[in-house]
């Protein structure tokens, strides 16, 4: 049985902390899905997770991300709005705007550049002559 159990256990590759910049939660990312990552993560990255479950440990809520997680964006160098425990925000909204927006800083310099896709040319389909058909003009 202890064999089982240890299979099934699933070993953590990565622990972060994420926010929305309103709250934040701590997540643990298992080595199955840090694995797939096209990139890892660093500090103030914007990220999109499309996969966890929400676990409960030691009355702390943790998330366990199923999927990797993918990162949006990489030119944040600071923290987003002053984010607090998610579970301490949970208990207490109304002290907290939910759905507020959060300006994201961005230097001009550090935009990501949008590679320029240029259109191909369709080619030029050549035509046949076209053959006017007029009565011959007579002369009297």
């Amino acid at each position: 049985m202890k064999e089982e159990d240890e299979k099934k256990k699933l070993k953590i590759k990565a622990k972060y902390t994420l926010s929305d910049g309103v709250s934040f939660v701590k997540a643990m990312i298992p080595d199955t899905a840090f694995n797939k990552l096209a990139k890892v993560p660093q500090n103030f990255n914007i990220i999109r997770v499309d996969n966890f479950q929400k676990v409960f440990v030691q009355d702390q809520i943790l998330l366990m991300l199923k999927d990797p997680l993918t990162v949006v964006y990489d030119h944040i160098d600071v923290k987003l709005g002053n984010p607090q425990d998610i579970k301490f925000v949970m208990e207490n909204p109304e002290g907290f705007e939910l759905d507020k927006q959060i300006d994201i800083p961005v230097k001009v310099s550090a935009q990501p550049v949008k590679p320029v896709v240029k259109e191909t040319p369709k080619p030029v389909v050549a035509a046949a002559p076209v053959e006017q058909k007029t009565k011959p003009k007579t002369f009297t």
